[in-house]
């Protein structure tokens, strides 16, 4: 099953995604061949040094014919040690110099992998629809994205299989030099040696994987506390959040305790059997070279290869379960640039400036995926430099109008026009940099009240204009009331500023991107009656300077509206002008009365 699942998998596509391209991947092995030419080289010479020795003098190194034709022969056997240990010393530079490139070449590509990784994944995030976020955790979304690390450690578990196989190339061309019958026996009893390993290191990875679980979730529960810190306060539940992180690090305790155990159990019982391996062969060795064929001085550079190699065979085992645990992780990593429920809204290529005329809403009909029809042949029009007010109760899909309109959500076409083109012709960054939406649930970035007022605005800001945005979102007062004005530091998502002091922000950062249609979504919601008025007289100036949608539960927020709608179970129910509405029975009159919508 494992076999099949390393088998299956799209390496060609991973490796596309990291930029590893074939000629980087023929660079790194090239590198590890020179490697291994100048290790198998560095070994080769204690081949004819053997025999010399088994010969008695080292005269019969430099009368072997290959060497002969290489080197002149050195007038002493002084001369000829030194010549010896001259040349295995430019072997071992040259070997060093290989592993060095080898190890800055893997070092450049692992690096810049997961640099590019990491970038085509958040690119691609940042495309998906809402509908995807809605559905995933933020934690869950930043876990996928350190599977970065899985990808770039598949490819160095390759190049590490690689390499060691030409390594062990190189010690085998050396061991048959010596003797075949004796590389024979090797060949036989090695894989032996590692199956006793790889049961072991199958449990290890087992254990790995369970202590990875562990910690992802000691990071979902840590995400889960401080990011909703207050509730738990609130309920008194901070010792049932300490327990559960408590039984999480008693859980990855346990598992990292067995993987430590299980390594020191792999490293003894490979040492042990590489030992009996070593042994056996010995054994065998004495008993088919009965006639001594092989010299002890070789017989002994051969056991010394030999026991070079235990651990180079050991690798393959310990890369290919490196590889297996890998590919889940890797998977997964692979489906986000997979089109399949990511809810990706389609974009034109028209840019859009500015409105002209209006935004028309024409029998618009949606559902949210894999749910009801929230919305039923709704029609209305948006006209410039009118005040647009959509009320209704809770839950009769006005936010949703506002998600669509901001391209949060893709829609079939030819159900809203703007200026008699389909929403959809253009393109979604020019559409949302020329609207501007206020929610009720005000989103600020950690950093100053200045950064903040001026994020999304992709123009240089008169200090003069600034000053009037600050003062028509009836923001003066915050800002003067800071300890450093402008540059106060407001917390992460806005913390240090009460309620009605982030929806100015957000009015006054609408201001300054001067937008074509400006929403605001239940921008008074929530707030006390003294700062709802504040933000009602925002709402007021901010509405006077464009054409504007509001959703609002208060008459008062709505009073002003050139045309207001009427949404009831996803249906226009009613729309004309306030004075229209109030003047006949219905929905929005019973609503008015009870000076409430929603």
């Amino acid at each position: 099953m494992a076999a099949a699942s390393l088998r299956d998998f799209d390496y060609t596509r991973c490796a596309r995604l990291a930029g590893i391209g074939k000629l980087k991947w023929i660079a790194c092995t090239l590198l590890a061949c020179g490697t291994a030419a100048a290790d198998a080289g560095m070994l080769g010479l204690l081949v004819p040094l053997g025999r010399a020795v088994g010969g008695g003098g080292m005269e019969t190194f430099w009368r072997s014919p290959w060497v002969a034709r290489v080197l002149p022969q050195p007038p002493t056997a002084a001369a000829a040690f030194l010549w010896l240990a001259g040349l295995m010393f430019a072997l071992a530079l040259v070997k060093n110099g290989f592993t060095h490139a080898q190890h800055m070449a893997m070092g450049r590509l692992r690096t810049s992998a997961a640099e590019r990784v990491a970038n085509l994944m958040f690119e691609r995030y940042l495309r998906f629809g809402k509908a995807w976020f809605d559905r995933t955790s933020a934690g869950r979304t930043a876990t996928i994205l350190d599977y970065r690390n899985d990808v770039v450690g598949v490819f160095a578990a390759l190049l590490r299989i690689t390499s060691n196989a030409l390594l062990l190339a190189g010690y085998a061309f050396v061991m048959l030099l010596i003797s075949w019958r004796l590389t024979l026996i090797a060949v036989v009893l090695f894989p032996i040696v590692n199956f006793a390993a790889r049961s072991i290191l199958s449990r290890t990875a087992t254990a790995a994987h369970k202590a990875r679980e562990a910690t992802g979730q000691i990071g979902k529960h840590v995400h889960e506390v401080l990011a909703t810190m207050p509730l738990y306060q609130a309920v008194g539940q901070e010792e049932q959040a300490s327990s559960v992180f408590a039984a999480s690090t008693r859980r990855l305790r346990e598992s990292a305790m067995r993987v430590w155990r299980l390594q020191g159990i792999s490293a003894r019982i490979q040492e042990l059997t590489g030992l009996a391996a070593l042994l056996a062969m010995l054994g065998l060795a004495m008993q088919t070279d009965r006639s001594r064929a092989v010299q002890p001085a070789l017989l002994l550079v051969f056991f010394f290869i030999a026991r070079l190699s235990l651990p180079v065979l050991a690798v393959f085992p310990e890369a290919v379960l490196d590889i297996a645990e890998r590919l889940p992780r890797c998977r997964e990593l692979l489906a986000i640039f997979d089109d399949a429920d990511k809810f990706l809204a389609t974009g034109g290529t028209k840019v859009f400036r500015e409105l002209r005329e209006e935004i028309r809403l024409s029998k618009l009909t949606f559902s949210y995926p894999d749910g009801p029809v929230v919305l039923r042949g709704v029609s209305f029009e948006l006209r410039r430099g009118q005040m647009t007010a959509l009320v209704g109760p809770s839950g009769s899909a006005k936010s949703t109008i506002t998600n669509l309109l901001m391209r949060f959500y893709d829609l079939p076409p030819g159900m809203i026009w703007i200026d008699g083109a389909d929403i959809r012709e253009y393109s979604i960054g020019s559409l949302r940099r020329a609207f501007s939406i206020v929610s009720q649930e005000t989103m600020l970035l950690s950093g100053t009240l200045r950064s903040n007022l001026l994020f999304g605005v992709d123009r240089e800001v008169a200090a003069g204009e600034l000053q009037a945005a600050i003062e028509e979102a009836r923001l003066a007062d915050v800002v003067w009331m800071l300890p450093d004005g402008l540059d106060s530091e407001v917390g992460e998502r806005g913390a240090r500023l009460s309620g009605g002091q982030r929806q100015r922000v957000a009015i006054a950062r609408a201001l300054l991107r001067r937008p074509s249609l400006l929403i605001l979504d239940e921008a008074t919601s929530g707030l006390d009656a003294i700062t709802e008025e504040l933000v009602r007289e925002a709402i007021a100036n901010a509405v006077s300077h464009s054409t504007a949608l509001v959703i609002a539960h208060r008459f008062a927020t709505i009073q002003r509206a050139d045309h207001v709608v009427v949404l009831n179970e996803g249906c226009v129910v009613q729309q004309g002008s306030v004075a229209e509405l109030l003047a006949v029975p219905g929905l929005f009159r019973q609503m008015s009365e009870r000076q409430q919508f929603g």
